[in-house]
This record gives structure tokens, sequence and C-alpha cells, in this order.
């Protein structure tokens, strides 16, 4: 009599959403996540390449036929090259601000808010212009405003047409 293998579901985080990769026997989750992360990671051709031994690729195309939401191995890499080209945003304004949302906004500036305000301020010195006379200074950045709210520091001292 054959042992009988506990079985649960695989859902991964792929791509920012839920992925369920069927019920898979509970000793090949680990395998089959590295299995779905060297998909994830030939499918952006970014990354340091998995590998792991052919009969533990073959255990994890046996699980996903037999009780998986894929017919292998082979049909997992085909749907994440599909989900990740989903992902690719189009290079317009539209794809642009989908992607840049204020969320994702907000955490950018809050991470380079110092560095850009460092460069801002290094900027102001190499001008040479003098900052208790007010110069007009054009602020050409991404739009995150960092700069442009450095510039509001009071020792800047900015005349109200520059802000």
């Amino acid at each position: 009599m054959e042992p009988q293998l506990k079985k649960r579901r695989l859902d991964l985080d792929l791509y920012g959403q839920q992925r369920s990769l069927g019920n898979l026997p509970t000793d090949l989750h680990t395998d089959a996540r590295t299995v779905c992360t060297a998909l994830a990671r030939e499918a952006s051709g970014r990354g340091r390449r998995i590998e792991l031994p052919q009969a533990r690729v073959d255990a994890v195309d046996a699980a996903l036929r037999s009780g998986g939401s894929f017919d292998g191995v082979a049909a997992l890499r085909e749907a994440v090259g599909g989900w990740r080209r989903q992902t690719r945003l189009r290079a317009d304004a539209e794809g642009i601000n989908a992607y840049y949302d204020a969320s994702r906004s907000d955490a950018y500036t809050e991470k380079l808010e110092g560095p850009q305000t460092a460069l801002a301020l290094r900027c102001f010195e190499l001008t040479g212009l003098d900052p208790e006379k007010a110069p007009f200074v054009l602020d050409l950045g991404a739009s995150s405003l960092a700069t442009t709210s450095m510039s509001m520091i009071p020792r800047v001292n900015p005349a109200p047409a520059c802000i």
C-alpha cells in the first residue's frame, strides 16, 4: 500500500497578484516555489539563474500534472511569461501615470528626499548665486517636488515667483 501524500493548496504572490499552483504535495512546495522564481527570472531576463536537479524539477512537473492548475512545468512557464507581459505597462503618459500612483510616488519621495535635498543645496552652492538676492531658479525635476520644497528652506529665501 502506497503512503498518502499530504497535499495543500500552494498560492504565490507573483507580479503583484496571488497565483494558485493548485493542490500540491507539501514536501514539494519549496521546490515549486523555486521553479516559479526561476521561471519569473527567466521571463524578466533578470537575476541569477536558478537550477534544481532534474529529478526535483520532474517531481514538480508530475505534481502540477496530477493536482496542480497547470499541465506541467512547460505550461507554468507559458503562464509566468504571460503574467509578466500583462504587468508591462505602455510607455505613454497613461501607462506611466498608472505605474507612478500616489503611494509609489510618496514612497520614492520619502526615500529620496534626503539625497535630493543635499544635491539641490550643492547645486545652489555651485551656481554661485547669492541666496539673499532671491535668484530665480527653475526646477525641471520629475515632479516629486522634493527639490522645490527644499528651496523653501529659509536660508535659500526664494522669491514668490520662483515657487
